[in-house]
């Protein structure tokens, strides 16, 4: 159970979880899980960001636990900022990934409303 006292242990020494990450299941499962991801976010009509959670079996078999299309995004305790930290990312380029889609949409429905008028 991911509880209030593991979401709130320093990640790098907690005892009651571990982050593997980035993690590679192999290219098949990679590609399913990412494939299942991109059903879901579109399927409930997220845009920008979301964190997905999905369970995998010993067997092999996925199973989808939850979609957050708001989730936290506080440096160094949220699970998405961290992971697209250890991912690489970093916390400045997550945000730009975020709000850039955004700003796009809103500079797109400025331009329209000005000539729709």
């Amino acid at each position: 159970v991911y509880s209030f006292e593991a979401k709130t242990s320093p990640v790098e020494d907690n005892p009651l979880f571990r982050v593997d990450c980035p993690v590679s299941l192999g290219k098949a499962m990679d590609r399913k899980i990412s494939n299942l991801a991109k059903k879901a976010f579109r399927s409930v009509g997220c845009r920008d960001v979301a964190r997905i959670d999905f369970r995998l079996t010993d067997k092999g078999e996925v199973y989808f636990l939850e979609i957050n299309p708001l989730p936290g995004l506080s440096p160094g305790f949220s699970d998405l900022a961290i992971l697209a930290d250890r991912s690489g990312l970093g916390y400045t380029n997550l945000i730009r990934r975020i709000l850039s889609p955004a700003i796009g949409r809103w500079r797109n429905a400025g331009r329209i409303r000005k000539h729709g008028s």
